[in-house]
Formats: C-alpha cells, structure tokens, sequence
C-alpha cells in the first residue's frame, strides 16, 4: 500500500477536487492553511497581502493505483502549465488497534 500526496496552491482547490472525484478517487484526506518555501521562489503562507498558502489532498492506495494518479498528476501539468504543484508517494503500512 502507498500513499500519494498531491501539494498545490489555493487557488488550485476547484480543479483538483474535481478532477480527482471524477477519476474516481472520492475517498481522501485535505490538509488546508499549510505554508511553504522553495529556494528562488516567495514563500506562500497565506493571508492578506501574500502569494496564498498551500494544500495537499492525500490518497491511500495499493501499489497498482500509482501510475494511475501519477497520470492524472502529468495531464495536470499539460492543462495548467503554469501552476506550481507536486506529486509524492511513500510506502504506506495500516496499522489496526
């Protein structure tokens, strides 16, 4: 199992929630009002008068369903080429208590 972490700006909220359920992924975790910095980049923390914040959309997957969201990632970057956003997974192990 991995999971797969999606970090866009703000703005960005309305077509990565919908292009996602319409890929079919509806069952997910958002982390909102996170901050970030990247070297030759302004920081984004949100708030009046900044570059907006940033938030993720994480999707706990089996393996095989990778490549899949990895696709929706890159036709992402073709539609919006100018957007900032990136795309990482990790292994993932469910811990039942």
């Amino acid at each position: 199992m991995k999971m797969f972490v999606l970090v866009y700006a703000d703005y960005f909220e309305g077509t990565v929630t919908t292009t996602f359920k319409e890929a079919g992924y509806n069952s997910y975790f958002k982390v909102h009002n996170m901050t970030s910095e990247y070297e030759g980049l302004e920081p984004r923390k949100g708030g009046p008068g900044s570059h907006g914040g940033v938030k993720s959309l994480w999707i706990a997957v089996p393996d095989e369903k990778i490549a899949q969201l990895l696709d929706i990632v890159r036709d992402l970057r073709k539609k919006h080429p100018t957007v900032g956003f990136g795309a990482f997974t990790f292994q993932l192990e469910e811990i039942v208590v």
